[in-house]
């Protein structure tokens, strides 16, 4: 599954008990981002081994914008580099007061389950797990 697949945006939309073909685009994209986002659990994020609680209420969707595949990320998709394709977001994001000087490390952590035997129209099972090791460097 790729994430600009129109069939299975399609296949989404309609399992849910909307007819995609009276929609926009953007409601689509908007909708199955949503519909991901809420299947994704348990997602965590710890700054220097300090867990980031109620992560929660960091859940934001973004505007419509318009997504640009750079040469290296559109052939992993086999495509054209530049192509542009509408996009939207929907996820966690922090915004972390300064941090001292000196090596840090942020962990995020996420799983998403969609199965047939919950009920979902396919099965994707993924994991994410994102280490950030930073320097700040001091004044």
């Amino acid at each position: 599954w790729e994430p600009d697949d129109d069939a299975t945006s399609r296949l989404i939309v309609e399992h849910l008990g909307l007819d995609p073909d009276t929609m926009s685009e953007a409601e689509i994209l908007r909708l199955t981002a949503n519909w991901l986002a809420d299947r994704s659990s348990p997602v965590s994020c710890t700054v220097d081994g300090v867990a980031i609680n109620n992560l929660e209420q960091y859940r934001a969707e973004s505007p419509d914008f318009e997504f640009i595949f750079n040469d290296e990320l559109a052939a992993l998709f086999g495509i054209p580099g530049g192509l542009k394709a509408p996009a939207v977001a929907d996820g966690y994001w922090l915004m972390l007061a300064p941090l001292a000087a000196g090596a840090h490390t942020i962990e995020f952590h996420g799983v998403a389950d969609i199965s047939t035997a919950n009920g979902d129209p396919f099965d994707l099972y993924f994991t994410v797990d994102i280490i950030y090791h930073l320097t700040v460097a001091g004044e």
